[in-house]
């Protein structure tokens, strides 16, 4: 059914784009400024409303094609889709409160529902938002709006993957490779210490930006501690992987770790000098035994000269333990292929609203955290789900994950687990004190209220003394039974 201009003005007013009041001065602005068929035709408004900034060319086509969104979540407005390239499915989105662009990715799967697997992932997200680097993609939050849940991530612009470049034909310099690896390695070094792996550098994961920084992306959902190399026959996403996998994943029995990172960046700059990855397969079989026993065609071949060449078959030295052993150590040897004036990583503009956003996401992250360590006692519960959407809230996390905890909070909990603790430890030496002393108040009475040996007998010779049959006991001592 074709959509009216009524439909269109009502579907715009319901998607909260623009309030009830400004649809009705758009409307009568448009009404007077067109004339003829196209004041009769929704496309022509949605046109108009683009031009004049009101809508996205996006919200308008949502719009035409009959729906009213939705297009907030939480805080959140969304601009635009991604259609194309690296971050094809996320949307570009608009923080209202303070204007600052993000990119939002949709959290999908069966895994999601369960309330601890959630937790578990609310706390990575956490974890991930405390890794930071000039050159490495932030990472926000993590949103459970509704019946959607969404990773807020640091929007890069305009740029190009690595891998982008490489489809064109073009190869990267020997100076250029190490400059970019020199860029990589300051984003893995705080991955590092924060004792996680990257688990997927390949040239779709370097970002080069308009500008020409270079940054290493990041996708959330792919955790490299999830990552089962044993279904690798079987796992599409792993497969995509093979390219870059170090051998010691290929089996199984190990998971991700910087040596393996390593690997997997010597495998990219490879591909960068040559215009191919380093082993060719063709079958996933023949690639990964290639992997793990073929030696890999000398880059001097192609002229790379042979210190650049050596520092890579480092990287991609087949036994881990032959590779760099810690990022310093290869960031010394990088050293001396960069030039002094490209050693500081420069730190990329961002825009004036980051500031304050990046504020208000850690004042909720903290509120979120005091609530959950004030209701530690409390049955964990799955995540509360908002039903409206269109009326959300703004997005929290939800976690009892010490990782989302204040430092202030902890500490009074522990504080508190500590004198509970103690209380414990102290109640049953208490009880049994007090049993111990009580029992023996009670022996005491009982044997002071018996009279000694000597008395009895006197008191037994006075008694036969008087009347034999009358038994006379005074009231002031207990009676006792005869000896």
């Amino acid at each position: 059914m074709q959509l009216t201009i009524a439909q269109f003005w009502k579907l715009l007013t319901d998607s909260r784009l623009v309030t009830a009041e400004a649809g009705q001065q758009l409307q009568l602005e448009f009404a007077r400024s067109h004339a003829g068929a196209t004041a009769n035709d929704p496309h022509a408004i949605g046109s108009w409303l683009v031009e004049k900034q009101v809508l996205t060319p996006y919200q308008s086509t949502i719009l035409l094609n009959g729906h009213s969104g939705p297009f907030f979540y939480g805080d959140y407005r969304v601009q635009d889709r991604v259609t194309t390239g690296r971050f094809n499915g996320y949307f570009r989105a608009i923080h209202q409160p303070t204007a600052h662009p993000v990119l939002l990715q949709f959290v999908s799967g069966n895994q999601y529902q369960d309330p601890s697997y959630w937790q578990q992932f609310v706390a990575h997200i956490h974890k991930q938002s405390q890794i930071i680097s000039p050159t490495l993609q932030g990472v926000y939050e993590v949103l459970d709006v509704g019946d959607f849940r969404l990773v807020a991530y640091e929007d890069l612009g305009e740029g190009q993957t690595a891998a982008e470049l490489l489809a064109t034909g073009e190869r990267l310099t020997s100076e250029d490779t190490c400059r970019l690896a020199w860029s990589i390695v300051h984003a893995l070094f705080p991955i590092s210490q924060a004792g996680v792996a990257h688990g997927n550098i390949c040239p779709s994961n370097l970002w080069i930006g308009a500008s020409g920084h270079l940054y290493l992306l990041r996708d959330c959902l792919q955790r490299s501690e999830h990552m089962d190399f044993s279904q690798l026959s079987s796992d599409a996403n792993l497969q995509a992987m093979a390219d870059y996998l170090a051998p010691e994943l290929t089996n199984g029995q190990q998971s991700c770790s910087f040596l393996s990172d390593m690997y997997a960046l010597g495998c990219t700059c490879y591909e960068l000098l040559s215009g191919r990855p380093p082993f060719h397969g063709p079958s996933l079989a023949e690639k990964l035994q290639q992997h793990a026993a073929v030696a890999v065609q000398p880059l001097e071949s192609i002229g790379v000269p042979a210190d650049v060449a050596q520092l890579i078959s480092y990287l991609m030295a087949k036994n881990p333990q032959l590779r760099y052993q810690d990022y310093l150590d290869l960031q010394q040897k990088l050293a001396t292929q960069v030039q002094p004036a490209n050693q500081n990583i420069p730190v990329p503009a961002t825009p004036a609203t980051q500031s304050s956003y990046l504020a208000m996401v850690q004042q909720r992250q903290s509120s979120v955290a005091a609530k959950a360590a004030a209701n530690a006692v409390a049955p964990a519960t799955s995540p509360a789900i908002q039903t409206n959407t269109a009326n959300s809230t703004p997005a929290v996390n939800v976690s009892d994950q010490a990782p989302s905890a204040s430092p202030n909070a902890m500490s009074a909990r522990q504080t508190r687990q500590e004198k509970s603790n103690r209380r414990s430890k102290k109640t049953p030496a208490l009880i049994w004190t007090g049993s111990a002393l009580a029992v023996l108040i009670i022996t005491v009475m009982i044997i002071s209220s018996f009279p000694d040996k000597k008395t009895q007998t006197a008191q037994k010779g006075k008694d036969n003394d008087q009347n034999q049959t009358k038994k006379t006991v005074s009231k002031d001592k207990p009676r006792v039974k005869p000896g």
